[in-house]
């Protein structure tokens, strides 16, 4: 079984992205969204959510996990490897492959308060960017807009257009989308700054990783898979990005 858990709704990019891999293996997704977003909440609290998704993922028979959330990925992964006897895969800002398909010296990231600021993130920039290079915005309400699927809302269209002439007038080509749920938001930005800009985000990269360590005898088999989505809030996220699909949505009660 394969566990991936966000704050939210983000990770589901992900977990459809790993079900076109691994068609017939069980997949257990936390959507901790009663708290989301974790961007704005404190790092002892992070890690005390963090550490109760890998005990019920053990509890489930999980063999791998996918912290599909930057925020959890830049503040807990260290913690949880040094903790749990589990192999994990994180999700971090996508800052070398954007320097490295660059064509000017200047790259954009949008990410949250919390990922912005912690030290992972930092050492990462240091080491593949010069940090005057990055320009950042923190994504103030995108979570939410997600989550209550008011990304077409006056307002909401608003504020993406101002991020993105924010990057233009920074000269940046390249924008790392840091935080999965931005992922849902990727056409919106494609539309809003036409041929001008790149957004680059990782789901390519964590596939990789996953058939890495997961290996390939996992992608076929006689049984039929089950997808299990727990939520901590309300599902009614998860039914409208994932209508038509099968899966079990049920409560998180912790």
């Amino acid at each position: 079984m394969i566990g991936i858990f966000d704050s939210g709704v983000g990770g589901l990019s992900l977990l459809n992205a790993v079900q076109r891999v691994y068609p017939f293996e069980d997949c257990l997704y936390i959507s901790d969204n009663k708290h989301a977003p974790y961007g704005e909440k404190k790092v002892s609290f992070i890690l005390e959510r963090c550490r109760k998704h890998i005990e019920f993922f053990i509890e489930q028979g999980a063999s791998i996990i996918i912290i599909a959330c930057n925020t959890a990925t830049t503040i807990a992964i260290k913690s949880l490897r040094k903790e749990f006897d589990l192999p994990f895969i994180g999700i971090e800002p996508a800052i070398k492959p954007a320097i490295t398909i660059s064509t000017s010296s200047k790259i954009g990231v949008i990410a949250t308060r919390a990922t912005l600021s912690s030290s992972l993130y930092n050492t990462t920039k240091g080491k593949y960017a010069n940090p005057e290079s990055v320009v950042e915005v923190i994504g103030e309400g995108f979570v939410e807009a997600v989550e209550s699927g008011s990304i077409q809302s006056k307002s909401f269209q608003e504020q993406l257009r101002e991020t993105i002439f924010f990057f233009k007038r920074h000269e940046v080509r390249y924008v790392v989308l840091g935080c999965t749920h931005y992922f849902f938001l990727k056409d919106e930005f494609e539309r809003i700054a036409g041929d001008t800009m790149k957004f680059i985000e990782p789901t390519e990269a964590i596939i990789n990783r996953l058939q890495a360590i997961y290996g390939e005898n996992h992608m076929s088999s006689s049984k039929q898979a089950k997808t299990s989505i727990y939520c901590s809030g309300a599902g009614d996220a998860v039914l409208r990005i994932l209508k038509g699909q099968k899966f079990r949505l049920l409560q998180l009660d912790y």
